[in-house]
């Protein structure tokens, strides 16, 4: 029978749980805050860590608010929405800089800058998703996200986080007449979704297992990528993703606009999802290095894990060269179609 026991919640580590102690063992807990008690259940116990669920509350701490998600618990995909939004950011920031003195050994001695906290609305700022989809014994098809830690599915009918393209596009696959189309092409695992910039075009990319009975271009797979082009609103571009074998339809890649620079994104290539932080996080991130570049523009610029060349395109307006390196190939494709079309 799993132990319970009473627990105090000392601070937030990465990930979101709750750092405490029970007879001088370390435990983690998600959905607690800092000087809350809760009883716990023991979950799993791993390199001397003890890992637990949440019982029941014993003392709330003032900060916690109800969470506005009916999946929140159950849902992978976020871990901080019992905590007031403003405190999120707050949270995160001391949590960093824990990292860094506990990993990367960086403390106030070495470095004493302030982090500078940036937030945006914290509703439907995702551009991207990825969908899991599984088939059950009703012949239906479920999309969702994973169980933290766990491969179990909790289907859902909306995302408070998923831009509104995003959200309609779910409302519209997770209805029946998609569950007999997405069933008839099964076996396939995920759905993924990007939507660029104003929210307006979306590509998607289905993604499953190699069925070697069933030829690549059969028309299942074919027919339900021009069915996703032709009734999904917005979807410009479908890609099918089977093993190693892939496809598009439609657009080749999608066009997302950030700031004075348009990229090219590829089906498989690496962007960030903060749509509404993406102007401040490029500016954030290059302004530094362009502003301290010399003015002869006699310098080099490493971007390294460069993407489609998010970062890379800002600072080549400071540094006289720009290495960017990227190991995706879908990624560097894009990087390079997208540093030519910029000169």
């Amino acid at each position: 029978m799993p132990l319970s026991f009473e627990f105090t919640a000392r601070k937030l580590v990465y990930g979101g749980e709750a750092l405490g102690h029970y007879q001088g063992r370390v435990v983690l807990v998600p959905r607690a805050l800092p000087g809350e008690r809760l009883e716990v259940e023991e979950a799993l116990t791993a390199k001397g860590v003890i890992h637990a669920r949440p019982l029941r509350i014993l003392e709330a701490a003032p900060e916690r608010v109800e969470p506005p998600c009916p999946y929140f618990g159950r849902c992978g995909g976020c871990q901080y929405q019992h905590l007031r939004p403003e405190l999120q950011s707050a949270a995160k920031r001391e949590t960093l800089r824990e990292t860094l003195r506990r990993i990367g050994h960086i403390g106030t001695a070495t470095w004493d800058a302030e982090i500078p906290v940036h937030a945006a609305h914290p509703w439907n700022y995702r551009n991207q998703a990825q969908l899991k989809v599984a088939l059950q014994p009703d012949g239906k098809v479920r999309l969702g996200f994973f169980e933290a830690e766990s491969h179990r599915l909790v289907p859902i009918d909306a995302c408070l986080i998923l831009s509104p393209r995003l959200n309609a596009i779910l409302a519209d696959v997770r209805g029946a007449d998609w569950s007999k189309r997405l069933a008839g092409v099964a076996p396939f695992s995920e759905i993924e979704l990007l939507a660029d910039d104003r929210d307006e075009e979306v590509s998607i990319t289905l993604r499953g297992s190699f069925d070697r009975a069933r030829a690549f271009d059969d028309q299942g797979w074919s027919g339900l990528a021009e069915e996703c082009l032709r009734l999904l609103p917005g979807v410009t571009s479908v890609a099918i993703e089977r093993g190693r074998a892939f496809r598009v339809f439609g657009k080749p890649a999608l066009s997302y606009a950030v700031g004075d620079f348009r990229y090219q994104v590829s089906h498989g290539s690496f962007f960030q999802v903060s749509r509404f932080l993406l102007p401040e996080l490029v500016t954030a991130a290059t302004s530094g290095g362009v502003d301290a570049a010399p003015a002869n523009r006699d310098a080099l610029a490493l971007d390294l894990f460069a993407g489609v060349g998010l970062f890379t395109l800002p600072l080549a307006r400071g540094f006289g060269q720009v290495i960017a390196v990227e190991s995706n190939p879908r990624s560097a494709a894009d990087l390079a179609a997208n540093a030519q079309a910029h000169g």
